[in-house]
């Protein structure tokens, strides 16, 4: 997917994540979805198995941030 700019100019991930449509109910969302959607395939590329390993790993680069 490419942005229309002047030049022809790949996308970012969270440009790309940006443009998921979120059909979560507005109710208890805190996070904007393009961030969690960045964060999972984050936590995926380090080999994360399962939501708790995944949960763990954001709450990990969280810190070191």
């Amino acid at each position: 997917m490419l942005v229309t700019t002047s030049h022809r100019v790949p996308a970012g991930l969270l440009t790309v994540l940006g443009q998921v449509v979120d059909l979560r109910k507005r109710r208890g969302v805190w996070h904007r979805l393009a961030a969690v959607l960045s964060i999972a395939i984050a936590a995926t590329l380090a080999r994360t198995r399962s939501f708790a390993a995944l949960a763990e790993w954001a709450a990990d680069a969280r810190t070191m941030c």
